[in-house]
């Protein structure tokens, strides 16, 4: 019997498939893009949490582009998790 886990790994290869071949492109390239669109819908999401400093004026296209990324891909952001960052460098101080 197949676990829950490869199923799901499976069915969301298989859709991915599905979306290269109607685009016209690698499942690969699918894969990048929507890691992409992973990332910065979770990097934009953390941004909202803490206050955003004031940006130039010439802004406004990634302003436009997160706007895209909150409205169509707000289903998402119960999906993700707030993870604990790691600092690996050694500073003076503990030296």
């Amino acid at each position: 019997m197949m676990s829950t886990r490869n199923h799901t790994a499976i069915k969301v290869k298989k859709s991915r498939e599905e979306i290269a071949e109607k685009l016209g492109l690698t499942a690969e390239a699918v894969n990048k893009k929507i890691t992409l669109l992973r990332t910065q819908l979770g990097l934009f999401c953390s941004q909202l949490i803490k206050p955003l400093p004031s940006r130039p004026s010439g802004c406004a296209a990634k302003i436009c582009h997160q706007k895209w990324l909150v409205e169509n891909l707000d289903f998402l952001k119960q999906r993700i998790k707030k993870r604990d960052s790691v600092c690996n460098t050694v500073s003076a101080v503990h030296k």
